[in-house]
């Protein structure tokens, strides 16, 4: 049963005098150790560490600290089997010592876009990383380990570009470089497949001021703030099918009076253009013409004062005042 009670209605004296209780008693320590194993059948975010300085050969668990850990929040990344993680002993009256994961510390390492290099688990599934990196290279990189870091250091060997990266490949590139050849001002959002969102404010001639949302096959829709050719504009590039549909509601696409702008429908293929009003009627209205026109020769205007038929070589006029067939 979940526990509604408001923070004032819980007594939080225990908790305090369990604080005040466990103060360190002893000398505070630091090492380094290898992590073994992220399995935790409490779900409690423990990992099984190595650290021949505080457990000899033996493995120890130990709890894991992580920024803004608290009750159902926070932010969960705990490092993966093989990576060197800083641990903490804090020596206490209630328990004696308590040993915490303070983070990891990036090593030297080859890894590839396909195979992960710190799993969570042990299984053939768990090394599997299919990632598709943005220039589609999948030759082994050797780095200190930092996710995306030559995107990052490039250019000018300066951590400009921050990133926060899964070991699966997803991931969040945050930050500003410039340079003479780099003029990054962007949040993107990348899945391990390539499905991006993209936020710059980088100028337009460096391929940015616009919010893109483009996938693996290059479909995308973006907003451009400030294009020189389309300033304030939405585009749309599908490969195949745009479907729009409602449910219960209407579609209406309006251009406001301020505009100079057509609005065209073209269709450059061999599909038909078919417009249905399966229980309506079907309805057109223009201030000056309505012009149809068929194989480049038929053709009907219409107009508030005519309606004229053109067709081979002849011509029927109607108005108010009669029919003229020349």
């Amino acid at each position: 049963m979940v526990d509604k009670r408001i923070a004032s209605d819980i007594n939080f004296e225990p908790i305090l005098d369990h604080v005040k209780d466990n103060q360190p008693s002893q000398d505070f320590g630091l090492a380094l150790g290898t992590v073994i194993s992220l399995r935790d059948v409490s779900n409690g975010g423990r990992i099984l560490v190595r650290c021949k300085t505080f457990f000899g050969d033996s493995a120890k668990e130990i709890e894991y600290s992580a920024p803004g850990a608290g009750a159902g929040y926070g932010f969960f990344s705990p490092p993966g089997k093989g990576a060197t993680v800083v641990i903490a002993k804090l020596p206490l009256s209630e328990p004696a010592v308590r040993y915490v994961c303070l983070g990891g510390v990036y090593t030297p390492f080859a890894h590839t876009q396909s195979v992960r290099t710190q799993p969570y688990g042990t299984a053939n599934d768990d090394l599997i990383k299919e990632e598709v990196s943005d220039d589609s290279n999948d030759a082994p990189i050797i780095n200190d380990g930092i996710p995306d870091a030559f995107e990052s250091y490039a250019g000018n060997n300066q951590p400009d570009i921050w990133s926060i990266k899964h070991p699966c490949g997803h991931g969040m590139i945050l930050g500003r470089k410039v340079t003479s050849d780099i003029n990054q001002n962007e949040i993107r959002l990348k899945t391990a497949g390539d499905k991006k969102i993209i936020m710059s404010d980088a100028p337009y001639n460096s391929g940015g001021d616009k919010i893109q949302l483009i996938d693996e096959n290059k479909n995308s829709i973006a907003i451009h703030t400030d294009d020189d050719s389309d300033p304030n504009s939405l585009q749309i590039n599908i490969n195949e099918n745009i479907l729009v549909d409602t449910k219960t509601g209407s579609i209406e696409h309006t251009i406001s009076s301020k505009s100079k702008g057509d609005y065209a429908v073209e269709n450059h293929g061999f599909g038909d253009i078919n417009h249905t009003a399966a229980k309506g009627n079907i309805s057109q209205e223009a201030a000056k013409t309505i012009t149809l026109t068929a194989g480049g020769k038929a053709k009907i205007i219409m107009s508030a004062n005519a309606i004229i038929l053109t067709t081979g070589g002849t011509t029927m006029t109607i108005t108010d005042s009669g029919v003229d067939i020349v």
